[in-house]
């Protein structure tokens, strides 16, 4: 009865770190469109209300994810996750300045975008202002997991991982959006313009990702014989896969984007690269939440 709890438990804490990383991911990317579509007038674009849901995703996925942890300890049902024991522990600990930190991020953006619509003529400014409240998100995963007794530079390797890779995969649904809504010199513009940051966010990625994988992991025999090194592995694959898309686009969509047909063939090579990006943002989620670098 314990196993099937325990499981129940573990199941629902992994598919709301899910939700937390779509949410980041939407969150980023929505304010790297802004910059990128500036010059398009993003209020009129699709994606619009694509940055405030994100934010709202986030608000609500941290807040169920403390109490499902709480829950988790407790072991007592629905009930369990409001057990006035446990809360506090959970509070005080490492997940609890994770929640807190994850939460004060998210509504510091909103509140910027509140700031920027209301005040247009300082748009620019509170949404440089926004990216406060996204480095406080993306330092609250240096609180909690594997990485929380870390040495300094594998904490600040993890929170850039995370935000070029959140930039990378929240951009590309206003990209595909922009594909309906973009004339095709415009349309080609952006990706061109898009393609040159992700030569830096790939670098970033790589360095930065090594360096966090190394510590981690630590030999080539846990990469090879350990659950947490067979998941890195498959996570490196799909990256591997997500990479060469990328190139395709920049090398060859891109390049003959000059009718309607190879517009719908660069949205539909979006949609793949889209639904890759959440294998690896799945794949992420179990390392972080069920299987460590000490499981075998």
């Amino acid at each position: 009865m314990s196993t099937v709890s325990v499981s129940i438990w573990s199941i629902g804490i992994l598919l709301n770190k899910l939700l937390i990383y779509i949410a980041l991911a939407m969150t980023v990317g929505g304010l790297a469109a802004m910059f990128t579509l500036s010059r398009y007038n993003p209020r009129q674009v699709p994606f619009a209300n694509y940055l405030p849901t994100g934010c709202l995703l986030g608000l609500v996925a941290v807040t169920i994810g403390f109490f499902l942890q709480v829950g988790s300890f407790a072991e007592e049902g629905i009930s369990g996750m409001w057990n006035p024991d446990y809360m506090p522990i959970l509070w005080d600990s490492g997940a609890g300045k994770s929640f807190r930190w994850q939460l004060f991020g998210w509504c510091f953006v909103l509140l910027m975008l509140a700031l920027a619509w209301i005040i247009p003529r300082s748009n620019l400014l509170f949404t440089v202002l926004s990216f406060i409240g996204v480095f406080m998100i993306a330092t609250s995963f240096t609180f909690i997991g594997h990485t929380a007794e870390a040495p300094l530079w594998v904490r600040i390797a993890l929170m850039l991982h995370v935000l070029a890779a959140m930039w990378w995969m929240g951009s590309l649904y206003p990209l595909r959006c922009a594909c309906g809504d973009l004339d095709i010199p415009n349309l080609q513009s952006l990706m061109v313009k898009f393609g040159q940051q992700a030569m830096y966010l790939v670098g970033l990625l790589v360095v930065v990702g090594a360096g966090v994988a190394y510590h981690l992991v630590g030999s080539f025999s846990n990469l090879v014989f350990t659950g947490h090194g067979n998941l890195l592995l498959l996570k490196l694959g799909t990256v591997a896969a997500i990479l060469c898309l990328a190139a395709y686009h920049k090398f060859q969509l891109v390049p003959r984007l000059t009718n309607r047909s190879a517009v719908t063939a660069l949205k539909r090579s979006l949609t793949i690269e889209m639904g890759i990006g959440f294998l690896i943002l799945l794949v992420t989620a179990v390392m972080s939440t069920a299987i460590g670098p000490t499981d075998g």
